[in-house]
């Protein structure tokens, strides 16, 4: 169906002429309609697309008229909007999901200043910055991860990660990761294990979720947390031991 084009821009949004809009995994999984919970997702036809970068051409009621023209990186909440999702010319956003920059700011160079950057940002708070700590990743060749490396050298946190391709493990390293491990090389369990009982990592921040996530949180030490923030696997969790949740004190979430 085509994306009809908004007459009126509702009170306190703007509209955007799209001008880049990335693609996360997230989006692939809205479109397959398994993003959120049972009542909540949107079926087609839609547009996908939840943050992106572009232009304000025009504001509603409550918005500083200022804005129009203002480049700016943006974020659409999916279960507000249906149709005007970021892989769009345009798109309605309220106006407490834009970030202003200014004008000879490229527009290729902020598509993507919302999900990630917030998402490594909350991660961080997790650690207190003057104690430290060390943090496992999997997934560590994603563009979170890249922010995660960097982000968490200013809080005084370490960082394993985990990969799946020999060309990451050296690009992570240059940009500063502590420990990094290929998923698909000879003696991987074990490297890892060594890993885990040198490092101690506080937390396992599991963008996978599945079997391979289970054989690392069975590894992980004591009160230690699984934050579970994706599903690239495909699958849930089975096989959480009562052991490792009741003696050991450790928790997913």
């Amino acid at each position: 169906a085509p994306c009809p084009m908004p007459k009126d821009v509702p009170n306190d949004h703007v509209l955007i002429k799209v001008a880049y809009a990335p693609m996360n995994p997230a989006d692939w999984l809205y479109l397959a309609n398994q993003y959120g919970t049972e009542g909540s997702m949107t079926a087609p036809p839609c547009v996908i697309g939840m943050e992106g970068s572009g232009t304000v051409v025009k504001v509603g009621e409550g918005v500083d008229a200022s804005l129009v023209d203002s480049k700016c990186g943006f974020s659409i909440n999916k279960a507000e909007v249906d149709f005007y999702g970021s892989w769009s010319e345009y798109s309605v956003v309220h106006k407490m999901s834009i970030i202003p920059f200014p004008k000879d700011t490229p527009l290729e160079d902020i598509p993507s200043v919302f999900v990630n950057p917030a998402t490594v940002f909350s991660m961080g708070e997790e650690f207190d910055a003057e104690k430290g700590g060390v943090a496992l990743f999997n997934a560590g060749g994603s563009s979170l991860c890249r922010m995660a490396v960097r982000y968490f050298k200013t809080r005084n946190v370490k960082t394993i990660m985990i990969v799946r391709r020999d060309q990451h493990v050296e690009e992570l390293k240059a940009i500063g990761a502590d420990w990094v491990l290929n998923s698909k090389s000879e003696g991987f369990s074990k490297s890892l294990k060594e890993v885990i009982e040198e490092a101690k990592p506080q937390i396992f921040f599991d963008a996978v979720a599945g079997p391979d996530a289970m054989e690392i949180f069975n590894l992980m030490p004591d009160e230690s947390i699984l934050y579970n923030y994706g599903v690239l696997s495909g699958q849930g969790f089975s096989g959480v031991s009562p052991v490792d949740l009741i003696f050991r004190n450790k928790s997913v979430r």
